[in-house]
This record gives C-alpha cells, structure tokens and sequence, in this order.
C-alpha cells in the first residue's frame, strides 16, 4: 500500500497541498484469457488473488454489447457474469461477436484537502482486466 499526495497549487483562490490516497492491495486476474464465450450458454468466471477489505467494482464492455457494471459484495477473489446477463447491443451493423472485456476495480477513498473547494473526491484504484471473444 502507497500513499499519494495530491498538491493543487493556484495563484487565484487558496491551494490546496494536502489531498492524499492510498493504493488498495495489488491483486492479480488468475483467469485464463484469449478463451470464446457463448452469450447463449457461458456464465463468465473471473478469478483474482490477494483478496483485501476494500471496495470492489467490475464493468463488462465490448462493441456488440450492452454495457454491464456494479459492486461486488466484499471481496470473495471472484465475479460471476450469467450468461443470461450479457445481452447484444442493438441497431444496424452490430457484430454477432467481439472482444469484450472484464474490468474488476479496487478502490479506497481519500481525502480531499479542505481548500479545495466544493465537491469531487479522492480514491486510491487498482484495476485489472479481462479480455475475451463473445459470440451468439
């Protein structure tokens, strides 16, 4: 775990020297990448080492598919994706298959310095991917 500080310096208004994050613990995706799934049959698995306390996140992309993300309860060091979850993006010309990508984030919230102003935050993230093809 490192930490950051953030130094906002402005020659109008007050600067803001003291805005400071900490990384998460580094994890790694233990799952084998490059593999085809089925959008009909597949649930995705993604699987992580070094499992911690702090916030979990993940987002599924890909050009042919609608957009998929949320929380992960805890940090179980896995995330499974139904197959009944990952819909096709509609319209004219998307592609039956494409590379689609996992994305599992882990964040730990900062601390803005008080001169900064109103609103915005500060987090610490480690983040990791998965990429593969989906197909029909």
């Amino acid at each position: 775990e490192s930490e950051f500080i953030v130094e906002l310096s402005r020659t109008i208004d007050e600067s803001a020297p003291e805005s400071r994050v900490v990384l998460p613990a580094v994890f790694d995706i233990v799952t084998t990448q490059g593999a085809t799934y089925s959008r009909a049959a597949d649930d995705i698995v993604v699987d992580w080492n070094q499992t911690a306390s702090d916030d979990m996140a993940f987002q599924l992309d890909g050009s042919c598919l609608q957009t998929i993300h949320g929380s992960i309860e805890g940090d179980p060091g896995t995330l499974t994706i139904s197959a009944s979850e990952i819909i096709k993006r509609t319209g004219d010309g998307v592609e039956d298959s494409c590379d689609a990508t996992v994305t599992i984030m882990r964040s730990r919230s900062g601390s803005i310095d008080a001169n900064y102003g109103h609103g915005g935050d500060a987090q610490g993230r480690q983040v990791r991917s998965f990429t593969f093809v989906t197909a029909p």
